[in-house]
């Protein structure tokens, strides 16, 4: 019958649209299978994403250090303390975690805590060792590690008093000008210049004899005003995990190529929780990570 030939002959392909159907159901077939092949072959063998591909070579020497934990690390307290890989650190302003690392349990950590909350201050070495459960073994060990000086001298009131005048009449290193820096002894407009210009690249002195950095700055001619000088104002900080590249590049302490390294190592880790960390960077030496951690904040 015609209407029987009619629909034969639509549902009839020829040789040529045979071959284009099956053309195009390969063609769907491999892009069906693209996702899954470029995540087989791909995702598994492509290096790790550097900014700056000119520093992979030496951010791949980096170590994957241990994730930092806000919260209290079960296997940290259970190590023991002959296994400690201490840290400098000043016990005035550590974290509860930055104790758990250096050895100390959850209880001993509480009874210090009650101890500065209470407006308790270490001001030398055997401060902490007077903390009830503190050991002698874990402070011996410890004590080396500690940014407090062994003792403090008592200066008899004579020599205070003399003190106290001096610190009265001081001038502020981090915000006299040129003018009243070329009054000092030795300076001249020149260094002066050198003065401020180191200044304002560190963000602030914290110690006034971080002067002596500073090139053609002589010790002889610093102990002529160093008594005439102090360091009274606060210095800038750097926010380690919000800070542009440049403020690392340009930190007299990094430089270019050292701040630049840093900026890619905190990329890599997402978040960077305190100083010590950043000693897991090969050129980072202790020396340079020493001054720079009163800049840095977390």
């Amino acid at each position: 019958m015609p209407v029987f030939k009619n629909i034969k002959s639509f549902l009839t392909f020829s040789k040529s649209e045979r071959l284009g159907i099956a053309l195009l159901l390969i063609i769907i077939s491999v892009l069906a299978f693209c996702p899954y092949l470029y995540n087989l072959y791909f995702l598994k063998t492509r290096p790790e994403i550097i900014l700056d591909k000119n520093l992979l070579s030496e951010i791949s020497k980096i170590e994957s250090p241990v994730k930092a934990n806000h919260h209290y690390d079960e296997k940290i307290i259970k190590d023991s303390v002959y296994n400690l890989k201490p840290f400098f650190f000043n016990p005035n302003n550590i974290s509860d975690n930055d104790w758990l690392k250096l050895g100390l349990k959850a209880y001993q950590i509480k009874i210090i805590k009650n101890y500065t909350q209470k407006g308790g201050i270490f001001k030398t070495k055997k401060d902490v060792l007077k903390i009830y459960s503190i050991k002698s073994e874990w402070f011996s060990m410890i004590k080396p590690f500690i940014l407090l000086p062994d003792t403090i001298i008592k200066e008899n009131p004579i020599i205070e008093k003399k003190l106290f005048k001096r610190l009265e009449t001081a001038l502020d290193i981090n915000v006299i000008d040129s003018s009243v820096l070329e009054k000092l002894p030795g300076i001249g407009p020149y260094l002066a210049g050198k003065i401020i210009k180191y200044r304002n690249k560190l963000g602030g002195f914290y110690n006034k004899n971080q002067i002596l950095e500073i090139n053609g700055m002589r010790n002889d001619l610093f102990v002529k005003f160093e008594n005439k000088i102090d360091v009274l104002s606060p210095i800038r900080y750097i926010n380690i995990n919000s800070c542009k590249v440049e403020e690392l590049e340009n930190h007299p302490y990094l430089k270019k190529k050292l701040g630049n390294i840093l900026f890619q190592y905190i990329k890599q880790r997402g978040k960077i929780y305190n100083a010590n960390e950043l000693s897991n960077i090969p050129i980072m030496k202790d020396s340079t990570l020493i001054k720079l951690k009163p800049y840095l904040r977390f």
